[in-house]
């Protein structure tokens, strides 16, 4: 069985994405903070910023997949 994406670009861009918002929501006042259990901008703006990671992989680390025939 495979993962979709890869298990391991996914775990990277989720690991990366948070340590950036953790990183960066002190820093700017127009992202709200994230509060345990809830559903808020803050969480929004976490999975914003996995997505756009794990896009940016896909983009510039294409799959090892063979071409079909």
């Amino acid at each position: 069985m495979s993962w979709p994406g890869g298990f391991g670009r996914s775990l990277l861009a989720i690991l990366a994405g948070n340590a950036i918002y953790l990183w960066l929501a002190p820093r700017l006042s127009f992202v709200p903070h994230h509060q345990p259990f809830r559903t808020d901008w803050g969480l929004l703006a976490d999975f914003t910023i996995c997505v756009a990671l794990f896009a940016a992989m896909r983009w510039f680390w294409p799959s090892k997949r063979p071409p079909k025939k």
